[in-house]
């Protein structure tokens, strides 16, 4: 195997110019794109890997975050108005959320991203060769000379040079600063070039100079000046993120005097350094906290002025059945054990009704609410029935996905295969400890809704096994002669009678016999057999086929009528102290056919004898 590959790696050129060579072969081809702003820049680099057009967001979140694509949207919306230069690019963007909702990634994949960008043909980007603070070549041009430069080139140039760059150019001696030599650079978070991160620290020893750097007491004492420019330090955050990223964990678990700086940073784009006055800088602002930490803050009168120059984005958990499943996985990884059917979606479903407030309106239970935000609107339902039952406490709280992976994760120690069943014990087990903000009464009140639809779905698995491939054929059967006898009651009409070819008054019984399955009495028989052939016959019109699906209470019931006709085979192969050698051979093959639809020989039988309890508790 040949490994030199994974020796080397693909190192941008430093493409070391003169200003006056970057302005003639590079700016002037292209004036918009060396002269972005830091939001601009950003922007372009999230957009510039592509978009999922189904979810409406840019591709580098939709393989890594799910249930959040809203407030994706909100953050690009306010990213989008800071690069085209509106006043929201004067604000810090603020993540407000419970702990576990992917605030953290999210900043973390734009980081990557802009790390990527940079190194891109697109990302090209140009800083002073000896400026500590990386900053655009553009703010070379001599203040005079800026409006014409405007004329000429549609860009304005707002910002100074830093103390460092001034005294270079005065050291050095330039006749003009068409010789001061440029480079390109690119972003990276482990160089700190571009991108920074301050995290909250000990109150006692943290102090200012985390954001903005500090004095060189060596070089003090070499030059005998606490205010030379190369007397200072500018290692601080705020002057690591110029022209890029700066991220603050937890922003308001900061020192007050630690918060200052950023009111002028966020308003002005400024650094106030004493011995130097104000340094321009110009990066996108980010921080992110959770609830408690930010009512405290937003409590205090003297935060005032720093929360009018926040934009705030709630970001809560998820709420999306599906989603909270693709969660799951993608915090999983590979994994060496099997995961049934249902496990998932089991655990998923009772995180997701925890988050869900039980102050709401009494028409929509936590079961039904966890249906219609999954879009699961039934017969009853619609996109109304959704923002009608929303509350605006929901996903605010409850279990986070690093409980509900946790669990997951203690199920497999010891066994190839992790059941719905053991993964709830464990679950069961953390919220026992007292970790997490949910009673355990409560807990097993959510287990107990979600069962009901787990059971549904394990008879239904394990039946459909019992039957084999014979299922599909006989529903469609059942669908065919449904309609065909509906169709005729409908209009007036007689059936076709297939064994004497005489024809017949249509099979009311039969009807009936599927109708009564779901409840449906005889009063409503005739709405619903119109809506199933006003179904049929747009299917029809379409060109596609009707199938035994094409209405939800209809599948159900013609599930229930052929699992009803098997049910005493069934229940006499599964149920039985000692099994025949028919029966075992019958339950071999269901475990082949629950084999084809994810479950493993583990799983499946515990499937199997799953049911046959469910089948004995109901006798």
């Amino acid at each position: 195997m040949k490994l030199d590959r994974f020796f080397k790696s693909k190192v941008v050129e430093n493409n070391k110019i003169s200003f006056k060579e970057f302005l003639e072969e590079k700016f002037v081809k292209n004036p918009q794109k060396y002269s972005r702003s830091a939001h601009k820049y950003l922007f372009d680099a999230i957009t510039y890997f592509g978009f999922d057009e189904e979810r409406n967001i840019p591709k580098i979140f939709a393989n890594e975050l799910f249930g959040v694509d809203d407030k994706i949207r909100e953050f690009m919306t306010i990213l989008e108005a800071g690069a085209n230069g509106h006043d929201v690019r004067r604000r810090i963007i603020l993540f407000v959320g419970p702990v576990g909702t992917a605030k953290s990634t999210f900043v973390s994949i734009i980081k990557k991203a802009l790390e990527r960008y940079s190194r891109t043909e697109d990302g090209e980007i140009y800083a002073i060769e000896f400026c500590p603070i990386h900053e655009n070549p553009l703010n070379l041009i001599p203040e005079d000379a800026r409006d014409d430069f405007y004329r000429e080139f549609g860009v304005k140039i707002d910002q100074e040079l830093c103390p460092v760059c001034r005294y270079k150019l005065e050291e050095l001696k330039y006749e003009d600063v068409s010789a001061v030599p440029v480079v390109r650079f690119t972003f990276s978070e482990a160089e700190r070039r571009g991108i920074a991160t301050f995290v909250p620290a000990d109150w006692t020893s943290q102090d200012v100079s985390v954001l903005v750097g500090s004095e060189n007491f060596r070089t003090v004492q070499e030059l005998g000046d606490p205010s030379h420019p190369l007397a200072w330090n500018f290692n601080g955050s705020l002057f690591v993120a110029n022209r890029g990223i700066h991220e603050f964990i937890e922003l308001h678990k900061a020192k007050p005097d630690l918060l200052f700086p950023l009111i002028t940073v966020a308003q002005e784009r400024k650094v106030k350094v004493d011995r130097f006055g104000l340094i321009d800088v110009d990066e996108v602002l980010i921080s992110h906290t959770n609830y408690a930490e930010y009512n405290k803050f937003v409590g205090k009168k003297e935060n005032e002025a720093l929360k009018d120059r926040t934009r705030e984005i709630n970001w809560i958990y998820n709420l999306k059945w599906d989603d909270e499943e693709k969660i799951y996985k993608k915090m999983l990884g590979e994994t060496s054990y099997h995961l049934a059917p249902w496990t998932l979606k089991f655990i998923a479903g009772i995180a997701i009704m925890s988050r869900l407030s039980p102050d709401r309106d009494k028409k929509y239970d936590l079961l039904t609410s966890l249906k219609l935000y999954n879009g699961e609107y039934g017969a009853m339902y619609s996109e109304y029935h959704v923002d009608e039952m929303k509350h605006p406490d929901d996903g605010k709280f409850g279990i986070s996905p690093r409980i509900a992976v946790d669990a997951l994760s203690f199920a497999s120690v010891g066994n190839t295969c992790v059941t719905p069943i053991r993964a709830y014990e464990k679950l069961e087990e953390i919220i026992k400890s007292g970790n997490v903000d949910i009673s355990h009464k409560e807990f097993l009140a959510l287990k107990d809704m979600i069962l009901t639809e787990y059971n549904k779905f394990i008879k239904d698995a394990v039946f459909r096994a019992f039957i084999g491939s014979s299922f599909a054929t006989e529903a469609q059967k059942y669908v065919d002669r449904y309609i065909e006898n509906a169709q005729a009651f409908i209009n007036g009409e007689k059936v076709k009678d297939p064994f004497t070819g005489n024809y017949v008054e249509p099979d009311e019984k039969f009807l009936r016999s599927i109708e009564e399955l779901v409840g449906i009495s005889k009063e409503a028989a005739k709405d619903f057999r119109m809506k199933i052939l006003v179904k049929a016959t747009n299917l029809l019109r379409m060109g596609k086929k009707i199938t035994y699906d094409i209405h939800p209470l209809l599948k159900e019931a013609i599930e229930n009528k052929i699992f009803g006709d098997r049910a005493t085979f069934i229940r006499g192969s599964i149920t039985s102290v000692v099994k025949t050698e028919e029966q075992e051979k019958h339950i071999q093959e269901a475990v082949e056919e629950l084999k084809k639809v994810g479950f493993c020989e583990v799983c499946a039988r515990e499937a199997i004898s799953y049911v046959a309890y469910l089948l004995d508790v109901a006798r």
